[in-house]
């Protein structure tokens, strides 16, 4: 249970800056990077705050993909539906982006901003011919029409709203390394035994992602009815791929995985009682619902089912049937991992 007050102590992390934005950033080889998107931001809503690492807030998701020629960036607020932008070139689409953000997060941001150049341009009242017409940012449309307003020097920069592209004519990058802890429940037939897990995990945003585990079991005792008893106990190491997930806050991924390790077992209350080590093998199918905490933390919880590949049969010598591990396997675990930069 220490495992688990661990974990849950740690998903308290990061719950301030709620109001802030935490943008999940993609971007084809050879484009601009989030912090050209935040700078076009911060020059028409400066209170619209970059949330930190740690931060639970308001999620924007960002993928600008190069189609032919161009470059198609889909932005996606949440509550909100999907625009798209395309342009001539990524930086006139990270700056329609950051118009689009500011006019879904801070509309009233763009009347006050565009105020002050206008009284800063004026010149004295002696030349009013000489006043240059006030720069304005547009005002925001109306729910049947997209807010994506990208700049005037590309002729056709608006695409829609809709999906994102489907092809791609260059790399995305988003390729995240993190680690963490888990603490996990596995049925073998008799009881259900705790499993306290390390992580490694490689994802990259809207494809998937790749983790390695390894896990130690509780030992797990059971006899025969009279004094003899084995307990056994499982050491292994896990590798699972999930696929794309579903879902905004929390998204829902199936996953594949492979386990393989060692289970020993112990023997006692016989005479000549010894001690035996077997492999194990598993491959377990597995649903994971994943909560993001800020750009940093992921809270999981997976729930699914092993299939042992290799069920050793128990014995204490002639016959006396110790233990053999059912044909299925239920499983659960709640992790908490770190993401690095």
């Amino acid at each position: 249970m220490r495992w688990l007050t661990v974990v849950l102590a740690l998903a308290c992390l990061g719950a301030d800056q709620a109001s802030a934005l935490q943008v999940d950033w993609s971007a084809h080889a050879g484009c601009g990077d989030v912090d050209e998107y935040w700078r076009a931001v911060g020059a028409r809503a400066p209170q619209i705050a970059r949330a930190g690492p740690f931060a639970v807030a308001r999620r924007v998701r960002i993928d600008i993909r190069a189609v032919g020629a161009r470059s198609v960036g889909t932005i996606v607020v949440h509550g909100q539906p999907a625009r798209t932008i395309a342009a001539d070139t990524c930086t006139e689409v990270i700056d329609g982006l950051a118009l689009v953000t500011v006019l879904i997060v801070d509309p009233s941001a763009l009347t006050v901003s565009a105020a002050s150049p206008a009284a800063a341009s004026a010149t004295p009242p002696s030349a009013p011919a000489a006043v240059p017409p006030p720069v304005t940012a547009p005002s925001p449309p109306s729910s049947s029409v997209t807010p994506a307003v990208a700049p005037t020097t590309s002729p056709h920069p608006i695409v829609d709203s809709g999906p994102a592209p489907t092809s791609a004519g260059g790399a995305t990058s988003g390729l995240r390394v993190g680690g963490g802890l888990g603490v996990g429940l596995m049925s073998t037939g008799v009881h259900p035994v705790f499993r306290p897990s390390i992580m490694l995990e490689l994802a990259r945003e809207r494809v998937g992602s790749l983790r390695l585990s390894g896990a130690l079991s509780e030992p797990m005792t059971t006899g025969d009815g009279s004094r003899t008893t084995a307990s056994f106990r499982w050491t292994t190491a896990r590798l699972d791929g999930c696929a794309f997930g579903f879902g905004d806050d929390v998204v829902v991924r199936p996953c594949l995985g492979f386990e393989l390790g060692t289970v020993r077992a112990n023997g006692a209350g016989v005479e000549s009682a010894r001690a035996e080590t077997r492999s194990w093998m598993a491959a377990h199918l597995l649903a994971r619902a994943e909560l993001r905490l800020g750009s940093a933390f992921l809270l999981d919880l997976e729930a699914g089912a092993a299939a042992p590949i290799v069920r050793d049969e128990f014995v204490i010598e002639p016959d006396h049937r110790l233990y053999r591990p059912p044909a299925v396997l239920p499983s659960a675990r709640l992790s908490l991992s770190v993401f690095f930069p």
